[in-house]
């Protein structure tokens, strides 16, 4: 885990006010059991009809401490410029106060290939080294029009438990090594990336008439009776 992610734990350690029984309220005259179903109601899954209540976690200090695990268990939305500094939860519009990150150890992020990244090498490795689960969900415009290199940040990251790369990643090769590289340990390296032929011509070529004919039998096979799939199928 990063330092800075380790100096947020250990405050977050750091022993509250006590907690008061709150015997006088009949939420907690239930068993235990019954209250988790609520709290699962009201802090998880949310859809149109049942949003999120994450103002229950202000009633009191026991019903804070009883209900603030689950809501922190789940996958938050890392922001796609600003990263882990405004997180959120199912709408962006309602975003997550930026002393709550350390907090959250699940963490989804959305990245286009096709737009230059508006973040740092080092700022991926810092927000993101070190968490539970860690899902980057890869976008362009079109398939096969870019490489991976906007995804560099992310080799930096260490110390993941789960990691999971989705979305346009041509043949899925890239995405299965960047998984195990993010689940390696801090300081570890692992296995470098190996690109092959093809992936190295579209790359270099990109837009170029020989890059796209060569995107196309990457992705769609041969040239068919002189005429490629491609223009054949138009």
């Amino acid at each position: 885990m990063s330092a800075t992610n380790s100096t947020n734990s250990t405050s977050l350690a750091k022993p509250g006010p006590p907690i008061h029984p709150q015997s006088q309220s009949p939420l907690f005259h239930l068993p235990p059991e019954l209250r988790q179903q609520i709290y699962i109601h009201l802090l998880s899954a949310p859809t149109p009809s049942t949003p999120l209540h994450p103002s229950l976690l202000a009633t009191c200090r026991r019903l804070h401490h009883e209900s603030s695990p689950l809501l922190y268990s789940l996958t938050f939305e890392a922001h796609p410029t600003l990263l882990t500094s405004l997180p959120y939860y199912h709408m962006r519009s309602r975003p997550v106060s930026p002393s709550l990150t350390p907090r959250i150890r699940k963490w989804h992020i959305t990245v286009r290939l096709d737009v230059d990244a508006r973040f740092t090498h080092e700022q991926v490795r810092e927000a993101f080294t070190g968490c539970e689960e860690l899902t980057v969900e890869v976008m362009q415009a079109m398939y096969g029009s870019c490489d991976f290199g906007v995804l560099g940040g992310f080799e930096g990251v260490r110390d993941v438990r789960r990691a999971r790369v989705v979305g346009s990643l041509g043949d899925g090769r890239y995405g299965v090594w960047l998984e195990k590289r993010m689940m390696l340990g801090v300081g570890e390296e692992g296995e470098a990336w190996r690109e092959e032929e093809e992936e190295r011509v579209v790359r270099e070529l990109g837009e170029g008439d020989r890059g796209k004919r060569f995107d196309r039998s990457w992705r769609l096979g041969p040239v068919v009776g002189g005429r490629d799939v491609w223009q054949w199928n138009r």
